[in-house]
């Protein structure tokens, strides 16, 4: 394989804040660049590696070269070790145009190992993902003007993409990405710990006009154009009874992508013991993803009314470590070893409803301040990133009730993109079945949380708890309550919701839609057993627009669906 990459730079005429490529020299003669005055542009055509050619050793030096790119240029590069070619690839097709996600691509000529790092030049936080040649994560860092997002990679040749994403969106955004490369079959200790830099990119963007350079789409893989929610479902009793599950799946013709459940932080290690022996594997090993509502309640009614403070505090770290390294073996699979073939997935949703009163750990318990959430959940997850657990198999899920109660919006709460991998709502129409509720549509249910989280993150946006009432106003009607589920998958189909999981469960009134005390038909799966079902959940689910897991692949599903990259 040639040492020689080239890659094409799309033309940039009409972008007024440019993006600049430039690539800083080795001592000796390893590599440089020699630029040739071009008359139609600052660059020339090519930007050879030569090693007798001019040595850029600054900035300023490439800034006293280059202002504009008015035509396309080629870039290429050589090293005697290894090779990385790049271009810049800038994508904003799911973002809002104050925010901006950029890709930059990355060939492979060899096996090699990728060492990335990312320095922000603000007061910011920045994630930094390296993606496979379908768009689809491989791992991520979250990097700070004081802290830089690092990733080190063992990689086979080929085609990849890096990603950068800000935190919070602002009109402008700098950074510095260090790219080296060294081939894994000469592997050698560095000295003195320094990255080998083939490149550095610095990025200004202008919210009024932000570029689109190319058409690479992160989210357009071979899984096609899709728009489909995961399906899910909180059923099972937490993953003691999956032949309840197994019914309802065989019932309605398709696996369940999610399945919710519930734990607490109770003291005793059978709580723990049985989350970890019993309940995930049971929930796995169905072929379902398990969805961790991980309650912060230490003794039920009990639990201290500044339970958050206590926990950013750090007085329950030995506890949450040890629960860490638990969720890392289950998430390691069978063979122990994380990072391998039999590895599995989650998600984590911690401390959900936040927005609410009813929780120990929202601020309207206790006299706290959102802000005592908001370092619970960074001081939390900060554990879990020390133990390497990435996002290719956890994936943190950050859940608003549908109406603020207490004081506080669920804004005050949100602890940034960078802490987030998913944002959701839970929410019911409460029909008539309580003193204080009316029947609601599914868009008075969710429009106004689902428009102020889109406002605040551009995160992925799950439907964690959702479910309705047979109650109206004339009575009991099963047919509105059909009518309710069928214009509720509808609902999160056109709002481009990518995950709606329904609470399967007679609670506080009849929301379950299989096996529950209400239905308009039901499914025998053997004579001694009879489930009452609703025709309009099955019929609401049974298109493709509703994905499943997948029985075949051993993640169960692809990255792009546990992402929740849906186009």
């Amino acid at each position: 394989m040639s040492n020689n990459n080239s890659y094409l730079i799309n033309k940039m005429n009409n972008i007024k804040q440019l993006t600049k490529d430039y690539f800083k020299p080795q001592s000796g003669t390893e590599r440089g660049l020699n630029i040739t005055p071009s008359s139609q542009g600052l660059l020339s055509d090519e930007l050879k590696t030569n090693p007798n050619s001019l040595k850029l050793s600054n900035r300023s030096s490439f800034n006293n070269i280059d202002s504009t790119i008015s035509r396309d240029a080629k870039i290429t590069l050589n090293s005697n070790r290894s090779t990385v070619g790049y271009k810049n690839v800038t994508y904003n097709d799911l973002v809002s145009k104050t925010n901006i996600n950029n890709y930059y691509s990355v060939k492979l000529d060899n096996n090699s190992n990728l060492n990335v790092s990312l320095h922000p030049k603000k007061a910011t936080s920045l994630e930094v993902k390296v993606l496979d040649s379908k768009g689809q994560p491989i791992q991520s860092s979250i990097s700070t003007k004081a802290k830089p997002g690092e990733i080190s990679l063992n990689l086979p040749q080929g085609n990849y993409y890096i990603k950068v994403s800000p935190e919070i969106a602002r009109s402008t955004t700098k950074y510095e990405l260090n790219l080296s490369t060294i081939p894994t079959s000469t592997l050698t200790s560095k000295t003195s710990g320094a990255l080998s830099e083939l490149g550095s990119i610095a990025y200004k963007d202008s919210s009024s006009s932000i570029p689109k350079v190319d058409n690479y789409q992160s989210t357009t893989t071979t899984d096609g154009v899709i728009k489909d929610p995961l399906l899910g479902v909180y059923y099972g009793n937490q993953g003691w009874n999956m032949g309840q599950v197994q019914a309802m799946e065989t019932w309605q013709g398709k696996k369940n992508a999610v399945l919710n459940m519930f734990t607490d932080w109770g003291s005793d290690s059978t709580t723990m013991n049985n989350l970890f022996n019993t309940q995930l594997p049971n929930i796995w090993n169905n072929k379902n993803i398990p969805m961790i509502s991980w309650e912060p309640l230490t003794s039920g009614s009990s639990t201290p009314d500044n339970i958050e403070v206590l926990i950013a505090n750090g007085q329950f770290d030995t506890y949450i470590n040890n629960w860490a390294d638990r969720l890392k073996t289950f998430l390691s699979g069978s063979d122990g070893v994380y990072n391998t073939a039999d590895d599995r997935r989650a998600y984590l949703r911690f401390a959900h409803e936040m927005n609410g009163d009813w929780y120990a750990w929202s601020a309207a318990k206790g006299g706290n301040s959102p802000t005592d959430y908001v370092n619970m959940w960074k001081h939390t997850k900060d554990i879990f990133d020390a133990k390497g657990m990435d996002a290719s198999r956890l994936q943190w899920v950050w859940t608003a009730n549908n109406t603020d109660a207490g004081g506080f919006t669920a804004e005050q709460y949100y602890p940034g993109d960078a802490y987030v991998n998913w944002v959701a709502i839970d929410g019911y129409n409460w029909g008539t079945s309580q003193s204080w509720s009316s029947w609601q549509t599914p868009g008075e249910v969710f429009d106004n949380m689902l428009g102020r989280l889109k406002a605040i993150s551009t995160r992925p946006v799950g439907i964690t708890e959702v479910g309705s009432s047979t109650k109206t106003s004339s009575g009991t009607s099963l047919t509105a309550k059909s009518q309710w589920m069928t214009d509720m998958f509808n609902y999160a189909v056109n709002k481009d919701i990518k995950m709606v999981t329904w609470f399967n469960q007679d609670k506080e009134t009849d929301w379950a839609a299989f096996g529950g005390a209400n239905g308009d038909g039901t499914y025998k799966p053997n004579r001694r057993t009879t489930y009452k079902t609703y025709a309009a959940y099955k019929t609401g689910i049974t298109p493709a627009s509703y994905s499943g897991s997948d029985v075949n692949n051993p993640r169960l599903l692809t990255d792009t669906f546990f992402y929740g990259l849906m186009a």
